[in-house]
């Protein structure tokens, strides 16, 4: 009895024979086991499928454990928080990024205006928004754009009517689990953005960027 590869040509006396060699000549999707002769055919199958995608905001990840690390910003599981300000995370990289703020240091300069910025992701950002005007992302609802695909996925929440992260204290909604952590805020009294000049505490960064400006116009006047 001869074994025929459906995958190609050659034939074999005995059935291990033939379990060998498929095992060399394809590719198999980890999650529904289907065979391919090919690894792109194997990528195009699993993008049409959607196997790794996040069944809350549609994202497709490259690998199921990529999937399940996605899934905690979801579930509203901050595993990782600062010593400094409070403020948790889903991964430890995200983390490492973030204390860069509290360091003062900004490694990472624009060649255009020399701005600096505390992690490489948002001087990309800078660049494609400021100096590009790259804006390659924009909603089939209101038009607006986005420098990413993830900024504009996050922007789609809105139009979906679904607000899944409800706070425990007030059980007021929102679209996005960051909105609901800068809302939660207001109840616990944290302020967690300190003034390092006059000690004026707030909720939000961006806040004590703008309080900060007024030290500064300040000390030009006196000058």
């Amino acid at each position: 009895m001869k074994y025929h590869c459906d995958l190609d040509d050659p034939l074999f006396t005995e059935e291990t024979d033939l379990k060998k060699h498929k095992a060399k000549c394809s590719y198999s999707c980890d999650v529904c086991k289907k065979v391919f002769k090919s690894r792109k055919s194997l990528k195009v199958h699993k993008q049409r499928e959607r196997h790794n995608s996040c069944d809350v905001c549609q994202k497709v990840l490259k690998k199921r454990n990529y999937l399940q690390v996605h899934k905690r910003i979801h579930s509203g599981k901050y595993c990782y928080s600062c010593d400094v300000c409070g403020k948790s995370f889903v991964q430890l990289v995200h983390l490492r990024g973030h204390v860069q703020i509290h360091s003062g240091k900004r490694p990472f300069f624009c060649d255009v205006c020399k701005k600096s910025f505390t992690v490489q992701r948002n001087l990309k950002r800078h660049w494609q928004t400021i100096h590009c005007g790259e804006r390659s992302f924009s909603c089939d609802i209101c038009k607006k754009s986005y420098t990413s695909l993830s900024d504009l996925k996050r922007h789609l929440l809105i139009h979906s009517g679904k607000r899944s992260f409800v706070c425990g204290v007030c059980k007021k909604s929102f679209t996005q689990v960051a909105t609901l952590k800068r809302h939660e805020l207001i109840h616990s009294g944290d302020r967690p953005y300190l003034c390092d000049i006059c000690n004026t505490s707030f909720t939000r960064l961006h806040i004590l960027t703008e309080h900060l400006k007024t030290h500064k116009r300040g000390a030009s006047v006196v000058m």
